[in-house]
């Protein structure tokens, strides 16, 4: 399983961003936080490693995305048996 703390920042044009915003409300692998100005922070799960790569990439091609931070990787290694090269490291922390 992946869980990933990221830091969507959205477009400065109102229609854009209000469409951005709709569709990651839809999205049943985020968990929207707080939003500040044009960034709103995100909670993704994800069952795989993989999965979660896709959700990062999927982010960034979204209409209305101008950027995608990831802050946090945590990885269950009960489920996930490869390596990914945004999961370095010990502390759960890579991109």
């Amino acid at each position: 399983m992946g869980i990933s703390g990221l830091v969507i920042t959205l477009t400065q044009r109102d229609e854009a961003a209000g469409a951005a915003l709709a569709k990651l409300r839809g999205d049943p692998r985020l968990t929207l936080g707080e939003r500040n100005g044009p960034r709103q922070a995100a909670v993704g799960v994800t069952p795989s490693v993989e999965q979660d790569e896709h959700l990062v990439a999927d982010l960034r091609a979204t209409e209305g995305v101008v950027d995608v931070e990831i802050v946090f990787v945590g990885l269950d290694e009960t489920t996930e048996h490869h390596t990914s090269p945004r999961a370095t490291g010990t502390g759960g922390v890579g991109c």
